[in-house]
């Protein structure tokens, strides 16, 4: 590979129990050729701050391997227009220079969609690798993964779960984590801090973070916006209370109905901005996942 990857996807904690860098029978050593047979780059240091010998095996998927898997996958990008004007298409890495951000490969897909493409990647290619290299056969999908305190005759793969479950189930891999993309987490952190009420970044928020996350403030945003309604008449009827003396009045009667009319009528625009949502974010998927897509946002 010519130099180093501009960022890093994601980086396994391996712990002791998988062996030594240098030891040829240890899983790391498996796992790491089985990464990079699979067109992973893989970078492995030491963890400074671990008594135990745990170490970090960080991994980048070039664009070569992973416009494969996204067009495999019937990924669907924007065009060169704009992400919101309709214009997507699925991916084919035969007509890159057609989709946004064509002008540099490894950014092509944001955030959350490269980290569906690299755990793919792991869970249907990696982990076959790797149980050629262990000579591990796979196990039938009625069989479960056995906890950790279970007894076991050594490293167990199966077709169901996936590779870093399995890694963590056996005690091989403490945890995996998802590495930030430094520029772009500083592009949108200032995007997001200095306009967080009014005009939050939410469709780079959904590239970053995924629709869930996306969903979720989208709905503080909304919610705290109509706020202000039942606030200030809440302090417009705090304060003729105080200036009058009396509690049951007309005018708290006439508060009570309004924040009946006000519930119903945000619950309503609620509805109407979320479907503006979900249909903007889900064209992004394959069509056979629009349904599915739309019910995993609402739930």
């Amino acid at each position: 590979m010519g130099g180093p990857p501009p960022f890093f996807d994601l980086a396994f904690l391996v712990t002791a129990k998988a062996g030594k860098t240098n030891d040829p029978d240890s899983v790391l050593v498996a796992l790491r050729s089985a990464l990079s047979e699979c067109g992973f780059e893989v970078e492995w240091m030491a963890w400074p701050s671990s008594e135990e010998g745990e170490s970090l095996m960080q991994v980048f998927l070039p664009f070569e391997i992973l416009g494969d898997i996204a067009e495999q996958q019937g990924t669907r990008r924007p065009l060169k227009g704009g992400p919101n004007d309709g214009l997507f298409k699925a991916f084919r890495k035969d007509e890159v220079d057609r989709f946004t951000g064509a002008g540099t490969p490894d950014t092509i897909f944001p955030a959350s969609i490269r980290q569906k493409l690299v755990r793919y990647a792991l869970d249907e290619k990696v982990k076959r690798k790797l149980a050629e290299k262990l000579n591990i056969p796979f196990r039938g999908s009625e069989i479960q993964v056995p906890s950790a305190t279970t007894p076991k005759p050594g490293l167990m793969l199966f077709e169901d779960v996936g590779l870093a479950a399995t890694l963590k189930t056996e005690g091989l891999v403490r945890d995996m984590l998802y590495v930030h993309q430094e520029d772009v987490r500083k592009s949108l952190m200032d995007k997001w801090c200095s306009s967080y009420l009014w005009e939050q970044p939410l469709d780079e928020v959904r590239e970053y973070y995924g629709a869930r996350i996306a969903m979720y403030f989208a709905f503080l945003g909304h919610y705290t916006k109509c706020l202000a309604v039942p606030a200030i008449s809440g302090v417009a009827l705090y304060l003729y209370r105080k200036y009058t003396g009396t509690i049951d009045n007309l005018p708290t009667i006439l508060y009570s109905l309004m924040l009946t009319i006000w519930s119903t009528i945000f619950l309503a625009r609620w509805k109407r901005f979320r479907s503006n949502l979900v249909f903007r974010w889900v064209r992004t998927l394959p069509s056979r996942l629009w349904e599915a897509a739309e019910f995993a946002i609402d739930s």
